[in-house]
């Protein structure tokens, strides 16, 4: 995966509960940066700038990369054998209000740990 980027891929809904991406779905867009690399798997400061369902899912599964945990999008499931999905918020932000900020849980930084992303300082 390059250092950052952003995916424009329209997303539509399937009415089995999955979304995928498809020229004739609605626009969104995703814009990413690598923050650390470890085996098998890079740590991603990732912003939704659309709010589609599963957006960041779908689209860091249709460059080819799922994200770790995953039981929905991406193979074998779940994704890497993580023992959730390895999705979390950081900071969260409203107009005019100062962000909420949230470090990650236990699990969360031992599964970093165990995978050796380096320079995975969430400050």
């Amino acid at each position: 995966m390059k250092s950052g980027g952003r995916v424009e891929t329209p997303l539509r809904e399937f009415g089995s509960g999955r979304v995928g991406a498809d020229p004739a779905g609605k626009p969104s867009l995703t814009e990413y940066s690598v923050r650390a690399r470890g085996e098998g798997c890079t740590l991603l400061t990732v912003e939704p700038k659309t709010g589609r369902r599963h957006q960041i899912r779908v689209h860091l599964y249709s460059l080819g990369h799922p994200i770790l945990g995953d039981p929905l999008y991406g193979s074998p499931r779940p994704v890497g054998g993580a023992p959730r999905l390895m999705l979390h918020a950081l900071a969260l932000g409203l107009a005019g209000l100062p962000p909420l900020i949230c470090p990650p849980g236990p699990d969360f930084s031992d599964e970093l740990a165990r995978r050796r992303v380096e320079g995975s300082n969430f400050f």
